[in-house]
């Protein structure tokens, strides 16, 4: 017998660490399970910086479950040692596989998928530099965006030019 929610949910992942490389042009790797001291299904190399990523697939989220991943993807981050962590969710109806290949896209909304993560690590996610002055609830405050913007966030835009 067979897990197909397991295999879904390998299948998202396999997505994600596809879409962020192929898309953003990082480094990603899947993480194998560290059983209690999980270290996140993905780490990715973002501005230096190591990012611990957890990707979920489910049907419905409720806030108490939603609010559960969060705190997931902070404590695996910490396990793995990464500046912090975020957590990419499925949105129902866009995708949960995504590959590049000759005959274009298998999901072409995949990056309409969901990333959830806090404001202090959307600003590192986003390449900031320097002091920024933040109140401490607020830099906790979680925020979402899509992962194609989330990706663009991601991109180490010194090795791209621009207008490619």
């Amino acid at each position: 017998m067979t897990n197909r929610a397991g295999h879904d949910g390998t299948d998202f992942e396999t997505g994600v660490r596809n879409y962020l490389a192929n898309v953003a042009g990082i480094e990603v790797r899947r993480e194998p399970k560290h059983g209690a001291k999980d270290q996140g299904d993905l780490h990715a190399i973002v501005h230096h910086d190591l990012v611990a990523i957890e990707c979920k697939r489910v049907e419905r989220v409720t806030p108490k479950l939603l609010a559960s991943y969060k705190l997931q993807a902070t404590v695996e981050a910490h396990n793995a040692g990464a500046k912090y962590g975020v957590l990419v969710m499925w949105r129902k109806g866009k995708g949960f596989r995504w590959d590049a290949s000759p005959a274009g896209q298998r999901a072409k909304s995949f990056g309409e998928n969901v990333v959830w993560l806090t404001v202090e690590s959307l600003l590192m996610m986003s390449g900031a530099t320097g002091s920024i002055d933040i109140e401490e609830h607020v830099a906790e405050t979680w925020v979402s965006m899509d992962l194609a913007d989330a990706a663009l966030l991601m991109r180490d835009w010194d090795v791209y030019e621009l207008g490619e």
